[in-house]
């Protein structure tokens, strides 16, 4: 059985910082819309990942200023 497969790396700023692998049903290509939709989501998941973790930093900072 053959499966289309595309992994999507995670980037912020240049910098990797983690891979996705996608699998699509078998016999079945992935268009050129369809990888290109997909590349913008890593994208939009790296920033959203990125952002996290600094809010996450933040939080802490304030913690630990408050104490």
């Amino acid at each position: 059985m053959e499966e289309s497969i595309i992994t999507l790396q995670l980037r912020v700023k240049g910098s990797l910082i983690g891979m996705v692998d996608l699998m699509a049903s078998p016999y079945r290509n992935l268009s050129d819309d369809e990888v290109s939709l997909l590349e913008k989501f890593g994208m939009q998941f790296a920033a959203t990942h990125k952002n996290f973790l600094k809010y996450e930093e933040l939080k802490q900072e304030v913690k630990d200023y408050k104490y």
